[in-house]
């Protein structure tokens, strides 16, 4: 009999799960995602976050504790707009 002519190690192909793929390429859309700016989403956020806060503000007493918490609703809701956005842009190529 003749000997192997290579070693068992050697024949061995690396696999990777077809799901780890796609989780990677998911992952790595993500951070590509989060790093871009998504303007007319912040904005647009930013404007219902105003009008929201004006609202409310017109319809209680203000005090400082309550002008602060107004003034932080605008930044939330654009942040949270954003998110949302980019989930679903994430999502969509599933």
């Amino acid at each position: 009999m003749g000997k192997a002519l290579a070693h068992l190690e050697d024949n061995i192909v690396p696999f990777e799960p077809r799901h780890n793929v796609k989780t990677q390429r998911l992952n790595q859309m993500a951070r590509e995602l989060e790093r871009e700016s998504h303007l007319l989403i912040v904005v647009l956020g930013t404007l219902i976050g105003a009008t929201l806060a004006l609202f409310v503000g017109y319809h209680i007493h203000t005090s400082a504790i309550h002008f602060l918490l107004l003034s932080i609703l605008p930044v939330c809701l654009a942040y949270g707009l954003r998110k949302i956005y980019i989930h679903t842009l994430i999502r969509t190529y599933l």
